[in-house]
């Protein structure tokens, strides 16, 4: 069963959020070192 109306992206969000993941992904760390 689908959401009536499905939530926006946390990044999208979430400004600071999206600044670390890019970051983190800039820097190619693996996504286990994304979660802790």
């Amino acid at each position: 069963m689908q959401a009536l109306r499905p939530k926006p992206c946390r990044l999208a969000s979430d400004p600071e959020l999206c600044a670390l993941v890019a970051d983190r992904l800039e820097n190619r760390r693996s996504s286990r070192s994304l979660a802790g």
